[in-house]
């Protein structure tokens, strides 16, 4: 999401990169002191591509209770690290 909301022209420099680079580093800086993890595996403490894993998800509704907030710090976080978009008046 980063990449394609920041990407442009500058992106072929390299200081476009590096700026590039550093948002999304913080990105994950933050996510990651926020959820305490970065993949779904740790995020939910078990892993849903086994059986096992989505049944123990399931059973504790880790969906809800686990994904759903980090979505949404997710989102959060993009909203504060995104530059505002010029809204046409109505």
């Amino acid at each position: 999401m980063l990449g394609l909301a920041l990407a442009g022209p500058d992106c072929v420099t390299k200081e476009g990169r590096n700026r590039l680079a550093e948002v999304t580093s913080e990105f994950t800086r933050r996510f990651r002191e926020r959820v305490g993890a970065l993949d779904c595996p740790d995020i939910l403490g078990c892993d849903v591509r086994t059986a096992a894993g989505l049944e123990q998800a399931r059973a504790q509704d880790l969906f809800a209770t686990r994904c759903t907030p980090a979505v949404r710090i997710a989102a959060e976080l993009l909203v504060d690290l995104l530059p505002p978009r010029a809204t046409v008046p109505a």
